[in-house]
């Protein structure tokens, strides 16, 4: 670990893959630079490197047989816990070697995705701020998984930026006309920090801005709630979840729970979101180094309109990023 960090990065719940396309059939996700082997049996899904210790065959080309992983080159077959259990070329009462294993992660469920640990967890999975994914009244919509070629913590640290609403996302998120951003207080929470500003959109000129708020949550490292609230009691959250696929790729997952039916159709839905989406990444593939800053002097920041972006620097600093820190 480096000198000063408390924690790894690794040590982190990370989401890999939406949970339905995960079949008994292995399928390669890549995560933190590792390329892992998923597949589903009777007690739930696995996680291997997806490297035969053998001859370094990718175990995601292989097939499941009787529960076990099966590598496509020479048929050896690992259980969930990447142990070898068979390698075929032996006599079938040969001892196997102890050395013949792989390494096998930690593996959960939450919200329709898979989460991988690489390293013991020293935080839970991410958590919706009420309990949105458990309250009966609520309903998900799982929205889109992305892929964008910029760093999870540049992706994650324009989720809970307003300031850029009014040039990225004009007359949508913000006005052109009125940049400036009002004062909000950051509070921190047990996961991250959060603040709150005026419900979220933009709003024409005599025209009145709706009652009720919005929420910003970020739950360090790569995960945020946005949370809007009507004054008719209608709540909508929208979890993000960043998967730092490398130090400059990063896929996302979008799942919302809200109490209430849009008006929308779900296409059009899933449109208009994926529009603004659209306009971030246009920008955020632009965005040099790639990989977020890991000190806070490295780049210059503004109290207000930062304050949420300083918050998390300041965390990130504390923190072993590994290879997803520029160079």
């Amino acid at each position: 670990m480096s000198i000063g960090k408390t924690t790894r990065i690794t040590q982190y719940w990370h989401p890999v893959a939406v949970s339905d396309e995960i079949t008994d059939q292995p399928r390669r996700v890549t995560l933190l630079g590792r390329h892992l082997a998923l597949f589903r049996h009777e007690q739930g899904v696995t996680a291997l490197n997806d490297v035969c210790i053998h001859r370094g065959a990718a175990l995601s080309k292989g097939w499941i047989e009787n529960g076990l992983l099966t590598c496509p080159f020479h048929g050896w077959q690992y259980d969930a816990e990447g142990i070898c259990t068979r390698i075929p070329a032996l006599p079938k009462d040969a001892a196997i070697p102890r050395a013949a294993r792989i390494p096998a992660y930690q593996v959960a469920e939450k919200y329709g995705i898979v989460w991988v640990a690489l390293e013991e967890p020293v935080a839970p999975i991410p958590s919706y701020p009420n309990g949105e994914d458990t309250d009966p009244e609520y309903r998900r919509f799982f929205v889109a998984e992305l892929s964008w070629n910029t760093s999870a913590g540049r992706a994650v640290e324009n989720s809970v930026d307003v300031s850029h609403f009014p040039y990225v996302h004009p007359h949508i998120l913000g006005d052109p006309e009125h940049p400036a951003v009002p004062h909000y207080d950051v509070h921190d929470y047990d996961e991250g920090v959060w603040y709150r500003t005026h419900r979220e959109g933009y709003v024409p000129e005599g025209q009145e801005r709706p009652e009720g708020f919005t929420e910003y949550r970020h739950a360090f490292p790569f995960s945020m709630f946005l949370t809007n609230a009507n004054d008719d009691g209608r709540i909508s959250c929208i979890g993000v979840f960043y998967s730092p696929t490398g130090p400059k790729v990063t896929n996302s997952f979008r799942v919302i729970y809200r109490n209430f039916q849009p008006t929308l159709e779900r296409g059009d839905e899933v449109m208009a979101i994926m529009s603004v989406l659209d306009q971030d990444r246009d920008v955020l593939e632009t965005i040099r180094p790639e990989e977020i800053p890991v000190f806070l002097r490295d780049e210059l920041h503004i109290r207000v309109p930062d304050a949420a972006s300083i918050a998390y620097r300041r965390w990130i600093e504390s923190v072993d990023m590994l290879d997803l820190a520029p160079v």
